[in-house]
């Protein structure tokens, strides 16, 4: 056994002279990152159905606002923060990235419901996950919209 302790050692300093392995092109890897995350978003926007909300009701106003308030705190809140101004802590692929505010006046989303929904159905290549796949029944992305638009844009969106 002791015959083979310095052959192993031997291939161990061997390999430890041809330097480091060569590291990954670090812009290459993000292209190829964005390529599929952008192939991603685009399937999940395929899945997308606008038809599905044309048979949502809700009892009141108040119920909606309620299941779009829970919604939005396990959801949404983490990277948008609690009232929708946005928040510029949310970490994605090692960046830290500011979410946009649903409150300010130009908000691109605030004057059509049904892009908002898509949104957060199919999500973003920025790192929005897609909410329509990964746990969001159209009932509960619909709520959401409607908490953005009619509770927090109201209540504390620029006047």
């Amino acid at each position: 056994m002791r015959s083979y302790i310095p052959v192993v050692i031997a291939l161990a300093w061997l390999g430890a002279c041809r330097g480091q392995p060569p590291q990954p092109d670090q812009q290459a890897l993000q292209a190829a990152r964005d390529s599929i995350q952008s192939d991603s978003v685009a399937m999940v926007d395929s899945l997308f159905s606008p038809e599905a909300f044309d048979t949502i009701t809700w009892k009141s106003k108040t119920d909606l606002i309620d299941r779009g308030s829970t919604v939005y705190r396990i959801s949404c809140s983490q990277c948008h923060g609690e009232g929708g101004g946005g928040k510029a802590s949310f970490v994605f692929r090692g960046d830290t990235l500011s979410t946009e505010s649903f409150l300010t006046k130009d908000w691109p989303l605030a004057q059509d419901p049904m892009l908002l929904r898509e949104r957060i159905f199919t999500g973003n290549v920025a790192g929005m996950p897609h909410w329509g796949v990964i746990g969001l029944h159209y009932r509960d992305i619909d709520a959401a919209a409607h908490y953005i638009t009619d509770f927090l844009r109201v209540n504390y969106g620029e006047k």
